[in-house]
């Protein structure tokens, strides 16, 4: 099973750089059929628990913020926050498709974009945002901040090769 997040410590949710080796040394041996219906739930569990774990690293960055009284920095967030309730929404109505009997593979590159586009716009924030709450001294955002970025990108790394092999 690919779902390898491990607990996340509040002293310490940095991202582990083998869990990231590990996703790509399963992707490399992986070929998916959509027609398979434990790879289809495989598929939602991980991108479910990938999505748990950003929304669990969320309330951190937003509890750190409130503690450290910046608001900039939580309204600054707040693109994050939205990109990912975007996500949210498409990888429900993937995971309905995915549970589809008639799951077409013509819905695939309408999935890829949908599930893509909110993760890189994510990835694009947490990674600015990061680099200004280190020159703020908000080290526990930041490295809260920084395995979101690691997750969505884990994520669009996922469902760019699974639904490549579809191709």
């Amino acid at each position: 099973m690919l779902c390898n997040h491990g607990t996340m410590s509040k002293s310490d949710p940095t991202p582990s750089p083998d869990k990231l080796l590990s996703v790509e040394a399963w992707l490399k041996d992986t070929s998916v059929d959509p027609s398979d219906p434990i790879q289809r739930k495989q598929l939602r569990v991980e991108i479910k628990s990938a999505l748990n774990l950003i929304n669990d690293l969320t309330v951190v960055v937003k509890i750190e913020l409130t503690e450290a009284e910046n608001q900039r920095f939580l309204e600054d967030l707040y693109p994050v926050e939205d990109a990912l309730r975007k996500f949210s929404d498409v990888a429900r109505e993937f995971g309905v498709w995915l549970d589809s009997p008639d799951a077409s593979l013509e819905r695939m590159e309408y999935f890829r974009h949908e599930l893509r586009t909110p993760l890189t716009v994510a990835v694009g924030y947490t990674a600015v945002l990061s680099d200004q709450l280190q020159d703020a001294g908000l080290d526990e955002a930041r490295r809260a901040l920084q395995r979101i970025n690691v997750e969505a990108r884990r994520i669009v790394q996922i469902v760019v090769h699974l639904m490549t092999e579809q191709d």
